[in-house]
């Protein structure tokens, strides 16, 4: 009984990857203004675009699947280097574009604070748990900290790629599939009625296409 259970869940499995893989989203791009898609691939690959008139985003990365529950890590353009001091009290985030200083909004829960001139912010290091990192246009960066990484560290170093092209970053990202959609997350910034994340106008079908289209716009 118990090999059978592991053969179904397995089969399972295949069946939900081989259902998965495909373009979903907007079948052709909208007068060249609009055009929203990802596409999941054999490999454990997906790419995704997301384009608005001028403002174009773009992701990359590896896709997992359990269950009806598909998980997202796109590739990370940045890089985190962790300084240790453990006599400071205070901790300094410095942030980075391409090696060069740039101004950029950090958030400690609900407080929020702006990098100076050397795109450094300092922050006390009590009740520190999460620190979010972002500019226009970049979507936020979460660097999580754990008690004994946080006594530590003195100065923290973001340094994002300069040439990442607006990229959407997925760390962990879930999104749900279920009947032939893949439904997304609406975030808090985002007006939803719906009363789960999942708000039943947040989804992607499957279209009729081998490759990727928005790319072209």
């Amino acid at each position: 009984m118990r090999w059978f259970l592991i053969v179904f869940i397995l089969l399972l499995s295949i069946s939900c990857t081989k259902t998965l893989l495909g373009v979903y989203g907007d079948k052709y791009p909208h007068d060249n203004y609009q055009c929203n898609q990802v596409q999941f691939r054999k490999d454990s690959t997906y790419e995704m675009y997301f384009n608005v008139h001028m403002f174009h985003r773009h992701a990359i990365g590896k896709w997992s699947i359990k269950g009806d529950t598909i998980t997202l890590n796109s590739k990370p353009h940045y890089s985190i280097k962790y300084v240790e001091d453990l006599n400071k009290d205070n901790i300094i985030v410095k942030v980075t574009e391409g090696g060069e200083p740039t101004f950029a909004y950090v958030f400690v829960g609900r407080k929020e604070y702006f990098t100076d001139y050397k795109g450094t912010v300092k922050l006390d290091k009590a009740g520190i748990d999460s620190i979010l990192i972002g500019f226009v246009p970049l979507p936020v960066v979460t660097i999580y900290m754990d008690n004994d990484k946080l006594k530590r560290v003195g100065v923290i170093e973001v340094d994002f790629d300069k040439d990442r092209d607006y990229d959407i970053f997925h760390v962990n990202e879930q999104w749900v599939f279920k009947n032939g959609r893949i439904y997304y997350p609406i975030h808090k910034d985002e007006e939803s009625n719906d009363s789960t994340p999942f708000a039943k106008k947040s989804f992607y079908r499957r279209v009729n296409l081998k490759q990727l289209t928005c790319k072209q716009l």
